[in-house]
């Protein structure tokens, strides 16, 4: 419940910071909510245009990013929208968590977006390359609130009415 609501608040946010990332020549990376799963980040950034989508299903290579950002840029795209999963990690590595774990509870990840923006800063730096600058926004708890779509709704009033 609420999924379709999540989705529009990200292809909404996507749209949004398109227009910044457009007129300031950036690359904007969108860190969404998920955990272990990538169905807000896939669906939203396929519903917001994104050019470049990470999941924690599928561990991503940061070459591959790179290329595909540069791409876009040697192509005439003066932006590029990349929407990550809170749980998504590189090849060979762990996702990023906020803190230690304390007993009892599950680990809380976050910042995903920060590491993946100072992950390709690093590539470009050591592989000599120049990239546009990069912001990192997360949208966090702004995907679970507000108004639910109509989809949502009626899916709640069906399953109520077999409650």
């Amino acid at each position: 419940f609420g999924f379709d609501t999540a989705i529009q608040t990200i292809s909404d946010a996507i749209d949004k910071i398109k227009d910044t990332a457009r007129s300031h020549d950036r690359t904007i990376i969108i860190e969404v909510m998920g955990r272990d799963a990538g169905w807000l980040a896939l669906h939203g950034g396929i519903a917001g245009a994104a050019h470049v989508i990470l999941i924690p299903e599928i561990p991503y290579d940061i070459g591959a990013v790179v290329d595909t950002i540069n791409k876009r840029n040697i192509n005439g795209g003066s932006f590029s929208i990349i929407v990550i999963a809170e749980g998504a990690r590189a090849v060979n590595t762990s996702p990023s968590y906020l803190k230690e774990r304390q007993v009892g509870e599950k680990r809380r990840y976050g910042g995903a977006g920060f590491r993946l923006c100072s992950d390709l800063n690093k590539y470009a730096e050591q592989q000599q390359m120049k990239l546009k600058e990069i912001r990192v926004t997360v949208l966090g708890y702004i995907q679970r609130g507000g108004n639910a779509t109509n989809f949502d709704r009626i899916l709640g009033t069906r399953l109520g009415e077999h409650a």
